[in-house]
């Protein structure tokens, strides 16, 4: 009897245990890694980006921010919810006090000693872009590197291949 035949593993109950493997880090949209990209090609500056639970001291390193204008505060504000989230998933400790975190940039672009919280700010037509602070290799590089620079298979780390596709 043709209906009398079950296919094994449909309609059963998996028996395999809960995962307690790490997850993975939020991943980025990639066109807010492209814009970053030609937006620091066509010149505009980085700014370097952290947060900090409101109130401490420390901030931590997420990433960098760039806009057409140079309206860091405002890009800042369009990441945000991105800058957050991915802050968590950089810095485990930061995670139980989530919902308390801010923003923050580097005025200069450069380092952690000028950074100053972002405010509400209007963010209406702003073209900005996002890069991550890397964690591990190959995690936020996009197509485009930190410089604005288009990144190819021979420039990427183990990636240097001839003109028949043989790895060097």
């Amino acid at each position: 009897d043709v209906l009398g035949l079950r296919m094994a593993g449909f309609g059963k109950k998996s028996q395999a245990k809960d995962s307690k493997a790490p997850k993975k880090l939020t991943g980025i949209p990639k066109k807010t890694l492209f814009k970053f990209g030609e937006l620091v090609k066509d010149g505009s500056k980085a700014h370097k980006v952290f947060a900090r639970v409101k109130g401490e001291e420390s901030w931590f390193e997420c990433g960098e921010v760039a806009s057409a204008g140079d309206v860091t505060e405002a890009a800042c504000q369009v990441h945000k919810r991105l800058i957050l989230e991915y802050a968590v998933d950089l810095y485990p400790k930061l995670k139980p006090k989530a919902r308390e975190l801010e923003v923050g940039y580097s005025q200069s672009g450069e380092g952690a000693d000028d950074v100053v919280s972002i405010g509400k700010t209007d963010t209406d037509g702003v073209k900005s872009g996002f890069l991550p602070l890397a964690k591990d290799k190959g995690v936020g590089v996009g197509m485009f590197d930190g410089k604005g620079r288009q990144i190819t298979g021979s420039t990427m780390p183990g990636g240097a291949a001839d003109e028949k596709g043989r790895l060097s």
